[in-house]
């Protein structure tokens, strides 16, 4: 069905802009205008008594899809997970701590998978670029069972709480960075406005006239992710103006040239407030085709309401309102190519006083789905379970593949994964609690263990201050390679081991072990550290650093090995030490005298 779209094409003409790119602008957002339209049919059949009943933080989403779209079963909600309700908190886990104030600071990157975050400070800390926080790990080794679960990919691409400080206008104007500011009320000589509190960033459109529309709007940047998330809250119930509007949403639409767009919105008017599901289609000039998806026709709705849009711009288009799947549709035809912007925008054709569209707690994933890989046979389910032990969701396997369909879910989920087998039993674990997110990916791997002990290790003094000491590596790294070792000695008589060196940080099997006390016996042993810990301890190996003697007079007068090779000629010419003589020659008795190897001959 289409529908007129004489807001649009009545403007659009009247702009005189240099710049395409403001004109592009101007045209995706004139579209949004003419929803309006399609909310008259819902709107007459809410009477005045009903617009009466205020109750802003009651009602559901209710109703009859429209198009080709269907609707679920109201789907779970999460329950009551204390991140939800933090206030001032960023709902963030760093190894399963809650961080409540990010003070402007990064900490340790996880598989270098950055998340654009907008900090608490000034905007004196937020300079450009943005600055980027990681995913939180899960990589902890605490898993009792034989597998463990480990993150491989982050889902979470953007995260803006927007509630997280306060910055005027005018800050926000000189600060855009992932968010841009822009819209059609200036050239309307509207009144806007906008601003962050601690109640989310505000957007305010007054119309120059009755049914003229003027809004203004915040524009992300470019982005590949499929889930799209905020809070948004529309100032009032009615408006004390027949024929005019006021409308309020979140719009997830191509950055390509067309006007092809899907989008969760408010619509007021002077009998009450409805939300709805759109899409549109396009061209690069105007958007020429509404489709209406889902409306809730409930009297009294929410006037906060909580919208995820997941879609890949192609076929695929599921609309979450609080908690509840309201449309879902795998055969659309979007034409929404990527990358995708998000915009939160309010529009007012209502020239009474100026109206403000609130929004907080915007994230971006990479999807509602949450993977795992390498799942071990013979293992039937996975679950994600909350911090109490109770069961959040859960996915038969298939091969040694499961996948987890949270898109339902308000994240972070805060709790941890496991995998069943036979009889209900676990056979994998994720080591800890941490903060889960659609689109992430998991791998099942063997839980690592503590290495096994170090063998052949010696002990040897090199100095009298110094033992050299060498081992062999464990002959297993209990699945986790080996980082360093762990040193520990007795020193003379005690029997408390103290620690030489806590971590040595390098795979080296060698350790010199200074300063030391000369004469004073030192017993060693060794341990390999692994992502787990340190292991067994090796054998032990003492040794004792030696003095140095010095030799200050010798008492040795003489000394001779008596082994040379001499005849009786040489030894008689050369007499020194030695002197010979005897009776023999007066005897005219034969004699002889020699020296050899053997020792010294006389005969």
């Amino acid at each position: 069905m289409e529908f007129p779209c004489t807001v649009l094409l009545g403007k659009l003409w009247q702009i005189q802009l240099r710049d395409a790119n403001q004109v592009r602008q101007l045209v995706m957002k004139r579209a949004h205008y003419a929803i309006a339209i399609l909310a008259l049919a819902a709107l007459a059949s809410i009477t005045p008594a009903m617009a009466a009943q205020d109750n802003s933080t009651g009602g559901g989403a209710g109703g009859v899809p429209h198009g080709n779209g269907t609707q679920s079963a109201p789907g779970q909600s999460r329950g009551n997970n204390t991140e939800h309700d933090m206030p001032d908190g960023v709902r963030y886990f760093d190894n399963g701590t809650i961080i409540t104030k990010m003070e402007g600071k990064a900490s340790k990157f996880f598989l270098q998978e950055k998340v654009h975050f907008y900090p608490y400070g000034t905007p004196q800390t937020r300079g450009a670029p943005d600055p980027v926080v990681p995913c939180p790990p899960n990589n902890g080794t605490g898993s009792p069972y034989p597998y463990a679960i480990l993150r491989s990919h982050c889902g979470l691409m953007e995260f803006d709480p927007l509630d997280n400080e306060t910055m005027t206008q005018q800050q926000l104007e000189q600060n855009q960075q992932y968010w841009t500011y822009d819209g059609d009320a200036p050239q309307e000589n509207a009144t806007y406005a906008f601003y962050r509190d601690t109640q989310g960033l505000h957007i305010g459109a007054e119309a120059p006239a009755n049914g003229t529309y003027a809004g203004y709007f915040a524009m992300s940047a470019n982005t590949t992710a499929s889930l799209f998330h905020s809070v948004i809250t529309t100032p009032v119930r009615a408006i004390p103006s027949n024929g005019n509007y006021f409308q309020n949403g979140m719009y997830v639409q191509t950055a390509q040239a067309n006007v092809n767009y899907a989008t969760c919105v408010s619509i007021t008017n002077n009998v009450g407030t409805v939300w709805a599901v759109v899409h549109t289609y396009g061209t690069a000039n105007s958007a020429v085709k509404f489709d209406l998806l889902w409306m809730d026709n409930s009297p009294n709705q929410p006037l906060t309401r909580d919208c995820t849009i997941i879609t890949n711009g192609s076929n695929y288009l599921r609309v979450y309102m609080d908690g509840q799947m309201v449309y879902t549709n795998s055969t659309l035809n979007l034409q929404m190519p990527m990358p995708l912007n998000a915009y939160l925008e309010p529009e007012s054709s209502y020239a009474g006083q100026i109206l403000y569209g609130t929004y907080n707690d915007y994230y971006e994933t990479s999807g509602d789905m949450l993977g795992i890989s390498s799942v071990p046979a013979g293992s039937s389910e996975a679950k994600i379970l909350d911090r109490a032990g109770n069961l959040v969701a859960s996915s038969p396997v298939s091969g040694s593949n499961a996948s987890i369909d949270i898109g339902r879910f308000h994240d972070p989920i805060n709790g941890t994964l496991v995998i069943t087998g036979t009889g209900n039993g676990t056979v994998a674990s994720a080591p800890n609690f941490y903060n889960i997110f659609g689109g992430d990916n998991y791998t099942v791997v063997v839980t690592p263990k503590a290495p096994q002990q170090p063998a052949n290790l010696s002990a040897t003094a090199v100095s009298p201050t110094q033992i050299d000491l060498s081992w062999s590596p464990p002959a297993g790294d209990g699945g986790s390679p080996i980082t360093g070792y762990m040193i520990e000695r007795l020193q003379g008589n005690s029997t408390t081991w103290s620690t030489a060196e806590a971590d040595s940080n390098s795979t080296a099997t060698t350790y010199s072990d200074t300063g030391l006390a000369t004469g004073v016996p030192y017993t060693y042993r060794v341990s390999a550290i692994n992502s787990v810990g340190a292991g067994t301890p090796s054998n032990s190996a003492y040794a004792i650093p030696y003095s140095i003697l010095t030799l200050s007079k010798s008492g040795l007068v003489a000394s001779d090995p008596l082994n040379q090779t001499e005849n009786e000629q040489k030894l008689l010419a050369g007499q020194s030490f030695w002197t010979f003589n005897g009776s023999a020659p007066e005897e005219n008795a034969s004699y002889n005298v020699f020296e050899d190897s053997e020792g010294f001959m006389l005969r």
